[in-house]
């Protein structure tokens, strides 16, 4: 099932507060853009298969084979030629994402916001989402881990938050890694106690470490704008 996030929200969001965090001429994410790599037909289908995707690992610079930065629709359709088209209704009335073949819905590839007029994904990634805990970080970190496991393996974690977005951790060590983890039972800023919404850049340290990770988000760093 698509979790239902606001995906220009989201960015906006994320993106404001890694930039607070950040300091001037720190940058951990690398400039440009990257080119895409070629694959034969042949090893696109054993690069694609059940058994490759379930020792896929997510970093934040790529998931299994797929490189974040730059990448295209059209690329992971030709390295997976059996993913998928669907739609989340949910979002401003309905945007394509592609589904990853053999993880039951559990990945998709979110475009950039603005292409959904044609009804098919296309263009450049904006964001992947990791909802099966099938694939996981090279630290075993993922779906069902809690946020205590994140916190020993990454160190502190930020949590940031958003009406539409719920929470999501991303490394205090490293906030532009691109990198989030999706709490579970967090979905509205309103369902959070404890007294830490407010301030979570000084107060994420006091989000309880039983929460469980529900998703794995990785963006790219450089989305173009949107293309129509």
């Amino acid at each position: 099932m698509i979790r239902r996030v606001a995906l220009l929200n989201r960015i906006v969001l994320v993106g404001l507060v890694l930039l607070a965090l950040v300091p001037a001429g720190c940058e951990t994410r690398p400039e440009g853009r990257r080119a895409e790599p070629t694959l034969g037909a042949a090893s696109a289908a054993a690069t694609c298969s059940a058994d490759s995707i379930a020792r896929w690992v997510v970093t934040p610079d790529s998931l299994g084979p797929l490189p974040i930065d730059s990448l295209t629709v059209e690329h992971v359709r030709r390295v997976c030629p059996s993913a998928r088209d669907s739609q989340d209704l949910d979002l401003n009335g309905g945007v394509p994402v592609l589904v990853l073949p053999g993880t039951s819905g559990g990945v998709l590839f979110i475009p950039v916001w603005g292409v959904q007029s044609t009804g098919v994904a296309r263009g450049y990634v904006a964001s992947v989402q990791v909802t099966t805990a099938a694939i996981r970080t090279r630290d075993g970190l993922g779906v069902g881990s809690t946020l205590e496991e994140v916190r020993k393996r990454l160190g502190s974690m930020v949590v940031v938050f958003g009406e539409e977005t719920g929470a999501m951790a991303v490394p205090r060590s490293d906030p532009a890694s691109g990198i989030g983890f999706a709490l579970q039972g967090f979905g509205m800023v309103s369902q959070a106690g404890g007294g830490w919404v407010g301030d979570t850049l000084r107060s994420s340290d006091l989000v309880p470490g039983a929460t469980l990770v529900d998703a794995i988000h990785v963006w790219s760093p450089h989305p173009p704008p949107p293309n129509e």
